[in-house]
């Protein structure tokens, strides 16, 4: 039996295992490999490199069921190979041979590592595929990173919060007894002069809408500097109503 792996990360390792005693007989290594096939026998197999599927380095190689590299043919430049099968017909069955061919030299250019700049060399890499993962040191297992829909749904949930929050001290303000009025309001009592009388009726609004800001004020609520001034006026609004009213 054959576990290969091929790919980028795998970069074509096979490796060969007799079933009958669960041991390992051979390893060996066909990188760019796209196709692989047993031989009807079963005595050796064959990785090729096919176009299209990969535009340079077509060819194959036949190898011992012990992977032992026993034959190899390389495309030559603008040649292509399009596909590789053993021609069909009827073998009888017969037992492995034990004997191990001659390997024959893969001069196969082994695939280079990733580049790494010199000041990065002899140092761990902290290299992260996703944005929340977070980096870590080569052997460790990094930790999964959430997905866009498990971030959206607990933005949502701290948006609830929030509002929950905002909802529930809104509650207490409106639910508490109102302060007393540190002004009480005067009664309106004509003087008998209609613009003496407007004047008084414009600065008792006045002085009502700044009992109105001292409450909020004492609630906790954060006033803007206009309606701080405007409270700072009120000793000054007294005076002249005391003098309108003479």
């Amino acid at each position: 039996m054959l576990i290969a792996g091929f790919g980028n990360i795998a970069s074509g390792h096979i490796e060969a295992w007799d079933l009958r005693g669960y041991k390992k007989i051979g390893t060996c290594a066909a990188p760019d490999t796209t196709s692989l096939q047993w031989d009807p026998r079963g005595e050796s197999f064959i990785t090729a490199t096919t176009y299209p599927r990969l535009t340079v380095g077509n060819g194959y190689k036949i190898w011992h069921y012990t992977c032992v590299l026993m034959h190899k043919h390389v495309c030559q430049e603008k040649e292509n190979l399009l596909a590789l099968s053993w021609q069909p017909g009827n073998f009888p069955k017969s037992d492995l041979s034990k004997i191990v061919p001659k390997a024959i030299e893969d001069s196969t250019p082994k695939p280079t590592a990733a580049y790494r700049p010199p000041g990065a060399k002899n140092r761990p890499s902290t290299f992260t595929l996703h944005e929340q993962e977070k980096p870590h040191k080569p052997g460790e297992t990094p930790s999964a990173a959430p997905s866009k829909q498990a971030i959206k749904q607990k933005e949502k949930r701290e948006a609830r919060k929030a509002r929950k929050a905002e909802e529930k001290a809104q509650g207490d303000l409106n639910s508490s007894p109102p302060t007393a009025s540190a002004t009480p309001k005067q009664p309106f009592v004509s003087t008998g002069d209609p613009e003496k009388d407007k004047k008084i009726k414009n600065l008792n609004k006045k002085l009502s809408d700044i009992e109105k800001l001292k409450q909020q004020k004492a609630a906790g609520k954060q006033l803007e500097l206009n309606q701080l001034a405007k409270i700072e006026s009120e000793s000054g609004l007294l005076q002249e109503l005391a003098q309108l009213r003479l």
